[in-house]
């Protein structure tokens, strides 16, 4: 079985969660961190550089005081979907959106994504979208925004503070960003970031 040139394999995304949720009452520990942001940044980087690779995003269904989330159905589905739809050719949605460019207008921001992956953008049971979207200006500070869906992108509204033009956006790039934008067949958006900052 394992002798293979091209063995597909298909992996799961780190959930979020507070890092240091253990050594805090209540639990909770620090969600702002970025070093869980990076590490999934990593994650997804394998299939850029690794064929026959897949990766099942969890930003949905994590647990900020618990890095073993219990719903781990939704997971196991989406490792499914991986599977019929690279290694047995079927036609199924197996990815949620995935982010493709952003353009700024002043102090707004459209983030556009994929062709095919942002079809019908939602939120889990039609509630407030998450608002775990940050941008940085010219002094690369990234400050937190408001984003609203409009059709299949999301628009950002920058804070007023900001110093123009927008240089770069990030959507759940923390440590617990627990999300709640999906497509129309309930895949949650991936996390992004537009820099290479290193901080």
């Amino acid at each position: 079985m394992f002798n293979q040139a091209n063995l597909p394999f298909y992996y799961t995304q780190l959930t979020p969660f507070a890092q240091d949720y253990t050594t805090t009452t209540p639990p909770g520990g620090d969600t702002t961190l970025d070093n869980l942001g990076l590490f999934r940044e990593a994650q997804a980087n394998i299939r850029k550089s690794a064929t026959g690779t897949g990766m099942a995003v969890t930003m949905d269904v994590g647990e900020v005081a618990n890095h073993h989330p219990r719903n781990k159905k939704p997971v196991g589905e989406r490792l499914a979907l991986l599977a019929l739809n690279n290694t047995y050719g079927q036609s199924v949605q197996s990815v949620g959106p995935q982010y493709a460019s952003f353009s700024a207008n002043q102090y707004t921001v459209t983030v556009n994504f994929v062709a095919g992956t942002a079809n019908g953008l939602s939120t889990i049971n039609n509630a407030p979208l998450a608002q775990h979207f940050f941008v940085a200006g010219t002094d690369q500070v990234f400050r937190w925004a408001s984003a609203k869906i409009v059709g299949s992108t999301i628009v950002i509204t920058a804070p007023a503070a900001t110093p123009l033009p927008v240089q770069a956006v990030r959507y759940a790039f923390t440590a617990a960003p627990i999300t709640n934008l999906q497509n129309s067949a309930g895949l949650p958006a991936e996390p992004f970031r537009t820099d290479s900052y290193s901080f």
